[in-house]
């Protein structure tokens, strides 16, 4: 079985979004709250906003970062007031992390752009070649993983 074509194409998707949250940054350095951070900071921003209500833990498996690097980088994030601590109602010894509603809007903006970007791409794709897309991400949306099953 041949997957290469599939991790290309993984690989390509994901430099295609880096360059979104480059791109945003760029722009937006002096007149926006997220101008601040780097587009490594975005993208660990990007990570809790994606899987929020989320725990430090998620951050970590999400962006590879050691426990101290994690816990580091989202005390920054708080600090700025663009990500929230709560206590966890169902556990009160877990906190969960929240993108602040305003900060969410600027997120979504990247993420618009990040859709735009890849639409123009598939506009040269032929209708087989779309339906083999749709019928990968179809496959890929039913996956589950065995319980207790770790990802990368």
């Amino acid at each position: 079985m041949n997957l290469e074509p599939f991790f290309t194409m993984h690989a390509l998707v994901e430099e295609l979004r880096r360059q979104c949250v480059i791109d945003y940054w760029e722009q937006r350095q002096s007149d926006d709250p997220l101008g601040q951070f780097g587009p490594r900071q975005l993208n660990q921003l990007i990570v809790i906003m994606n899987h929020q209500p989320c725990a430090l833990q998620d951050v970590m498996h999400h962006t590879g970062l050691s426990a101290p690097a994690a816990s580091a980088a989202v005390d920054k994030l708080v600090r700025a007031g663009i990500v929230h601590r709560e206590l966890n109602p169902e556990n009160r010894r877990s906190i969960r992390l929240t993108v602040d509603p305003e900060i969410r809007k600027s997120l979504d903006e990247i993420d618009r752009n990040f859709r735009s970007r890849v639409e123009q791409l598939f506009q040269a794709a032929t209708p087989a070649e779309l339906a083999a897309i749709e019928t990968v991400g179809t496959f890929l949306s039913t996956l589950r993983r065995p319980k207790g099953h770790k990802s990368c």
